[in-house]
């Protein structure tokens, strides 16, 4: 069926619904993805990230945050700004765990602006 657009609104209801949970906030960025409103995308992640406040290590898990880090990093990939990816990842690489995931990401930006 591939209603990305019904699944974000759906998921954006869960997030009114459950503002507090985590994983609906991740599923709603997922979802603005699929649907390739990349900008919602963007814009979700950063209320995510002013949600947590400061010191998010504090509140999430690192792994949490190493997949939120490196889905950001995706969505500057998928809308074509590879620049704005090297350079998130770079300035964020402590909440980048997955050192394997970063490279390759760091790689494919990097092959992409050749």
């Amino acid at each position: 069926m591939k209603d990305y657009d019904g699944f974000a609104e759906s998921r954006r209801k869960m997030v009114v619904a459950q503002a507090a949970h985590l994983s609906n906030w991740t599923s709603y960025i997922i979802a603005a993805f699929l649907a390739k409103d990349y900008n919602l995308s963007l814009t979700i992640w950063d209320s995510i990230v002013e949600i947590l406040g400061d010191d998010p290590l504090q509140k999430a898990k690192l792994n949490e945050l190493n997949e939120l880090y490196l889905f950001r990093v995706k969505i500057f990939e998928a809308m074509g700004d590879c620049k704005k990816g090297v350079k998130f990842i770079l300035k964020y690489k402590i909440f980048i765990v997955d050192d394997v995931r970063r490279n390759e990401a760091l790689v494919r930006m990097y092959l992409v602006n050749k």
